[in-house]
């Protein structure tokens, strides 16, 4: 049964290296892409701060890194109810954007920091009911 799970590319970050936005001063803190067989489109999950979320704590660092632990609990609870999140979109690839405490937000840049994450292939968390 889990070999028929779906995979992910999940995006981490860390404190050190964030994903900066192009054109914006926003950033990514954690994301992930995949393709659910049967369907024809990739979905991308983006979840982002901005820096005066961290840079008004004297332990800048700290914070980020709490930021990221936030992001990538966000980006994992969209995860596991993608449908529900996704089931107005158009066809087609999607990305679909949170900010730290799971607010659905405007999408972002096609610049959204990926290439400063590392990648690393993960399963789908199961859905939540």
């Amino acid at each position: 049964m889990d070999a028929q799970r779906t995979q992910v590319e999940y995006f981490d970050f860390v404190a050190s290296k964030l994903g900066q936005w192009e054109d914006t001063d926003a950033f990514t803190l954690a994301a992930a892409r995949f393709n659910q067989p049967g369907e024809a489109r990739n979905v991308t999950v983006v979840v982002w701060a901005h820096p005066h979320q961290w840079t008004a704590s004297a332990d800048r660092h700290a914070a980020k890194e709490e930021l990221i632990k936030r992001a990538r609990h966000t980006r994992d609870a969209v995860l596991g109810r993608w449908r529900v999140e996704v089931r107005d979109e158009p066809a087609g690839d999607i990305v679909i954007a949170f900010d730290v405490d799971g607010r659905p937000t405007p999408r972002p840049p096609a610049g959204w920091g990926q290439g400063d994450a590392t990648c690393r292939p993960g399963a789908l968390p199961r859905p939540v009911s």
